[in-house]
């Protein structure tokens, strides 16, 4: 979550420079694959963690960018597996 609202901010503070809203804002990755006993957030608290700073900072998003996120390896990796050859 703070590596969230720290996105958050830098949006805003490019938003004033450009002086207009940002259309996207890329949240990146953030749940990754289980290689041990590693537990991952599940998929509901982490939507539902992430529309609650949004809401901080634009109540009922209004005005608020396209938020994009890269779940990645958490569907890919555990779908298949590697070869390689050396």
């Amino acid at each position: 979550e703070e590596a969230y609202e720290k996105t958050i901010a830098m949006g805003l503070r490019v938003s004033r420079v450009l002086g207009r809203p940002l259309e996207f804002l890329d949240f990146g990755g953030g749940i990754g694959v289980r290689y041990r006993r590693e537990k991952p957030i599940p998929l509901h608290q982490y939507g539902r963690s992430i529309k609650r700073l949004l809401l901080k900072t634009w109540p009922n998003l209004q005005g608020a960018p396209r938020i994009l996120l890269e779940p990645g390896r958490l569907f890919s990796g555990n779908s298949g597996i590697l070869l390689s050859r050396i």
